[in-house]
């Protein structure tokens, strides 16, 4: 449920907008955005997946027990936080959810290590909560264009 919903945040309309935006850049900004949003910010995204596998890996065998309290939660606010970054680059959508959500993913993933059960949860609620709202919100780019 972490991987979808890790999935489910990034690839909801995400990749349309940023395609467009890089089209409509100058050749200076293409290479600028190449550079930061599709080597920098994907290289964090990549970290905080690396990550939540090995905070997945962590609590399904410990499922009942505590886990660690850190891999989960950082993982996926480092995946959040590249992709804030990713957003803002391209300016292809909302970056506030996943700013909030990095933040919130640390403290959940931290308070609920007393179970893998738990972490995961938790992890997943945040995850599911910024997917929804910003399904629900359309980016300011798409506003404009209406």
């Amino acid at each position: 449920a972490v991987a979808a919903g890790l999935w489910w945040v990034y690839f909801d309309g995400d990749e349309a907008r940023a395609e467009s935006a890089f089209e409509r850049a100058t050749e200076r900004r293409r290479q600028t955005l190449a550079y930061y949003a599709f080597t920098g910010a994907h290289l964090m995204m990549t970290i905080g997946v690396i990550l939540v596998a090995a905070g997945i890996t962590d609590a399904v065998h410990h499922f009942y027990d505590p886990v660690n309290r850190w891999w989960l939660g950082c993982g996926a606010a480092i995946f959040l936080a590249g992709h804030a970054a990713y957003r803002a680059l391209l300016k292809s959508g909302r970056t506030i959810d996943r700013v909030a959500g990095a933040g919130c993913a640390v403290a959940l993933g931290a308070t609920a290590s007393f179970a893998g059960w738990a972490a995961m949860s938790a992890v997943v609620a945040v995850l599911i909560g910024i997917a929804t709202i910003d399904h629900r919100r359309l980016p300011q780019s798409d506003l404009v264009a209406e």
